[in-house]
């Protein structure tokens, strides 16, 4: 019975030295907060990320936190957040892509220590990076035969005239952005070759293909490993199977399920694509493999993923743009933004928000004409018109809808390379302005990829 008392004692003596310990350090983190208040330690946050993709704002506090609501948070220049509370981490995600080359205030007001009754008002500030542009310049040899001369992949900024050629090769097809590298799609000998080039150093490094074959309309995932495209010559005819490749290991697989494959684009996060088959049928797949593919009716040709996955842009196979709705498993038709009469919607990018931009074509006094048009959902802007000498070609937007790349070539130069996939014409350069209209410099090459 001794023993028995003794081991309580001693129960009662442990849990009563726990205790006070945790009431001491409930007492000090106490005088810490009603002294100090509530403090920022570290922030983790890609600014990069913040303007290309669904970046997030960590803010490590110096004390564990009461939950934070978004109407206590602001982000300026003025942006709507989401908002999540931790222990002492506060994480703050825009709703929107942030803009390049901008100073940024973040402010909690009235933050609550979980063991003190003071309240604290905090402020950090970042800057974004200015925006990155990669563009394939292709150099023609004069002879016909452009196997002879190297294009080039060439690096800049929007805020600088300054260029670098990253990669060089002959017959450069097309090439997209993962992470931190340029995947590159050259051709030689008949089939496609697939290359990685790291951005910091140039360093290249062949991708591992199951079948050499020709290889077209690259893209990448945007999950930092993975890029698709469609095997086949004339696979926007015929149509062809679309590979998915992990470029990080090489492992890759045939998307089943969905025949030929003569389109196709991809969702934002690379959760799902889009696809368009030779016979017309729009389905909808998950790149896990999970599900069947869900159809979404017929369509000619595809426009893209709004920049938040909920919408899907593309060609009617009776002609006009539709915008689909996936959540809500709606369709709705687009129709051109031009305040000229008689116009059609060429090209359509969708920037999310309802905010979208779109080349429309028209006749005025007889003659042909083409405009960009920029809609924020409130208004129309005309951003961009050629001059009668040239026509749009290319169209594209960076991540945040900040920049607009326009391809435009030459009426009076009608000749065309012979490069079997993402073809241009010899002429072609590219005018990169902002979302005002304001032209910002005009670069000779294609193909422009964000970064």
């Amino acid at each position: 019975m001794c023993i028995k008392v003794q081991l309580n004692r001693l129960r009662l003596r442990r849990f009563t030295l726990v205790a006070a310990v945790c009431s001491a350090i409930i007492v000090i983190l106490t005088i810490a907060t009603a002294n100090t208040g509530v403090r920022v330690r570290y922030a983790d946050l890609n600014p990069s990320e913040l303007t290309n993709a669904d970046g997030r704002i960590v803010l490590h506090m110096s004390v564990p936190v009461k939950r934070v609501m978004p109407e206590q948070v602001s982000l300026t220049p003025a942006v709507s957040v989401s908002v999540t509370t931790s222990g002492n981490t506060i994480v703050i995600t825009p709703n929107e892509r942030l803009r390049y080359q901008t100073e940024y205030y973040v402010r909690v007001r009235d933050i609550a220590g979980q063991y003190g009754r003071q309240h604290s008002n905090i402020e950090y500030h970042f800057s974004t990076p200015p925006a990155k542009l990669y563009y394939l310049q292709r150099q023609y040899s004069g002879g016909g035969d452009e196997s002879k001369a190297n294009d080039q992949i060439i690096a800049t900024t929007m805020q600088s005239n300054n260029t670098e050629v990253l990669f060089a090769a002959p017959r450069i097809l097309e090439f997209v952005a993962v992470r931190d590298e340029l995947v590159i799609n050259t051709y030689r000998d008949g089939v496609s070759q697939l290359q990685r080039v790291s951005l910091s150093n140039k360093r290249t490094q062949a991708v591992p293909v199951a079948k050499p074959q020709l290889a077209a309309k690259l893209q990448s995932l945007g999950d930092g490993r993975r890029v698709g495209y469609i095997t086949g010559e004339h696979s926007d005819t015929k149509g062809g199977q679309l590979q998915l490749l992990d470029v990080t290991n090489g492992s890759s697989r045939v998307v089943k399920n969905v025949g030929a494959v003569t389109d196709w684009s991809t969702s934002p996060d690379g959760s799902l694509i889009a696809v368009v088959t030779v016979k017309g049928d729009l389905l909808l797949i998950d790149t896990a493999g999970k599900k069947q593919p869900r159809p979404l009716g017929n369509a000619s040709e595809l426009g893209d993923f709004s920049s938040d996955g909920r919408m899907l842009s593309f060609l009617g196979s009776a002609g006009g743009f539709v915008a689909y709705d996936l959540e809500r498993n709606e369709r709705r038709a687009i129709f051109s933004d031009s305040t000229q009469a008689n116009s059609y919607i060429v090209r359509l990018k969708l920037l999310g928000k309802n905010a979208r931009l779109m080349q429309s074509m028209f006749i005025a006094d007889r003659k042909p004409g083409s405009e960009v048009t920029y809609n924020d959902g409130r208004s129309v802007a005309r951003l961009y018109r050629p001059d009668g000498a040239h026509d749009i070609t290319g169209l594209s937007a960076s991540p945040n809808g900040q920049y607009i790349a326009v391809e435009t070539a030459s009426q009076q130069n009608s000749s065309f390379d012979n490069y079997p996939v993402n073809g241009r014409n010899m002429s072609t350069r590219t005018v990169l302005i902002d979302q005002s209209g304001t032209v910002m410099r005009t670069i000779d090459g294609c193909n422009v990829v964000w970064k």
